[in-house]
């Protein structure tokens, strides 16, 4: 089931729940380095710690919070938006449209990789900078001094040496070499079969169609990316219903569902033979 709305995601699947104005400002001082810092003290360890519901309740939280948080709003809304630009071309993402290697007229698959590379590299660049905001506005928020940011500083090397690392693979990724560029030549070709078999919406990479609005942030998560071939009530061509999703809209027109894709809807024998 979607998650309802008003709620702060995880990778896990939890959910923080609290009122839809303060949770930009919960997202940024969870997301910031003093806030991190607490919770693996109250943990005891910093490599690869679980963060379980329990000790993220009871973790301290800065006076006056969240009516003082204002001043997270903006850097999270901004590295929101970059992260889930460049989700829209991750065929695994719940944002995704069309594929990152779809060149344009007169370019070769080699150039079209190459610079969605640069640009990740870009992206990297300013969430990192927003990242940093987001730490100094939490240690202010929390009284932290010099002292006290240094502390946090020389503890969060200890989780980033840890073997492994999510977030040194993911910045080892956005190096232009031969091996990341084929790694999305391959995602592209992985995009025409799934156009060539129903599963996207060949629209969106033929120019017929624009990318939609994505939803808010905190909207419940949707029962599938707006890049696939849906029917009427957004949902995928082969289900005659979909799962009720709490307080959710689907971006787009009801037209998305043409006459001309009607026929997807009827599976052959092979396909109906895998239900």
């Amino acid at each position: 089931m979607p998650m309802p709305t008003g709620s702060v995601i995880s990778v896990r699947g939890s959910g923080i729940y609290g009122k839809k104005r303060d949770l930009k400002r919960i997202a940024g001082l969870f997301s910031s380095a003093a806030f991190d810092f607490l919770v693996k003290c109250m943990l005891g360890r910093f490599r690869h710690p679980q963060f379980d519901n329990g000790t993220l309740c009871k973790t301290p939280i800065p006076d006056g919070f969240p009516s003082n948080g204002f001043d997270f709003e903006q850097p999270v809304t901004r590295a929101v938006e970059l992260k889930r630009v460049r989700d829209t071309a991750n065929e695994l993402s719940h944002v995704f449209c069309v594929s990152v290697g779809k060149p344009e007229d007169g370019q070769s698959l080699q150039y079209a990789a190459e610079a969605w590379i640069r640009f990740g590299n870009k992206t990297v660049t300013e969430i990192d900078e927003l990242q940093g905001k987001i730490d100094e506005i939490s240690y202010d928020l929390y009284g932290f001094d010099l002292a006290g940011r240094n502390a946090v500083v020389s503890a969060s090397t200890l989780g980033d040496e840890a073997e492994g690392d999510v977030d040194a693979i993911d910045e080892e990724s956005d190096i232009v070499d031969a091996e990341n560029v084929a790694s999305i030549v391959h995602s592209h070709f992985s995009y025409l079969v799934g156009t060539a078999f129903g599963r996207w919406d060949i629209r969106f990479a033929t120019g017929e169609r624009l990318p939609p609005k994505l939803p808010d942030p905190f909207d419940p998560l949707p029962v599938c990316p707006p890049g696939m071939l849906q029917s009427a009530e957004a949902c995928p061509p082969y289900r005659r219903t979909c799962p009720p999703v709490t307080h959710y809209v689907f971006p787009g027109p009801a037209s998305w569902w043409t006459t001309r894709t009607t026929p997807r809807t009827s599976l052959p024998a092979s396909a109906k033979s895998l239900k």
